[in-house]
């Protein structure tokens, strides 16, 4: 096969690529400018939040059936950190070098990290505290927040002998999502319960 043995598989906390990929619907779809209004927010999430959850677990198991080998995850939130991201970037630099890419010069990493995240999105993420719009920070249920705690220790448990970077990253994501979620109510068809 003309494919290289190893992957890359890029990462990010449930809590925030469900509000990022609601938003790139919105912006893709529906020429939204900026954030998801919340009332919208709150409607997605409560309607697919147990499939979204499902489908983030799934999608990393089944890639881990198949006959390749993870040979790099790229954890969204360290390619985004000042300090971490060049060193992210080395990463993938030495495993595409391994594959028999072509890759620019160690020297030249911390540049190609910066100019390929780009300033403003960097800026932008660390401001909105790694969300990456700041009209609010999403939030979810209670129940919610059970969910992607429960669901992410059921992987750990699945996995916690075959893969412990992995584990390392979901455990991470547990934490962060134990103590750094915003709580939010559900989602309440106001206009039809006003009229």
């Amino acid at each position: 096969s003309g494919f290289h043995s190893k992957y890359m598989y890029v990462i990010r906390n449930m809590k925030t690529v469900f509000p990022f990929s609601v938003n790139s619907k919105g912006i893709l779809y529906h020429n939204l400018i900026g954030q998801t209004p919340i009332d919208q927010w709150r409607k997605t999430r409560d309607e697919y939040m147990e499939k979204v959850m499902g489908e983030w677990v799934s999608d990393i198991k089944d890639w881990m059936q198949t006959d390749y080998e993870v040979g790099l995850y790229i954890v969204y939130e360290d390619l985004m950190d000042v300090e971490k991201g060049p060193g992210v970037v080395r990463k993938m630099a030495n495993l595409l070098r391994e594959a028999g890419f072509n890759v620019v010069d160690d020297d030249q990493i911390p540049c190609v990290w910066y100019n390929s995240i780009g300033e403003e999105h960097i800026q932008e993420y660390h401001k909105y505290n790694n969300y990456d719009f700041g009209d609010y920070i999403p939030g979810f249920t209670k129940d919610q927040q059970e969910l992607m705690i429960s669901s992410l220790e059921d992987f750990i448990a699945d996995i916690k002998d075959d893969d412990k970077e992995l584990v390392k990253i979901l455990e991470r994501y547990v934490n962060d999502i134990r103590t750094g979620t915003i709580m939010d109510e559900k989602w309440e068809n106001k206009t039809l319960s006003d009229e």
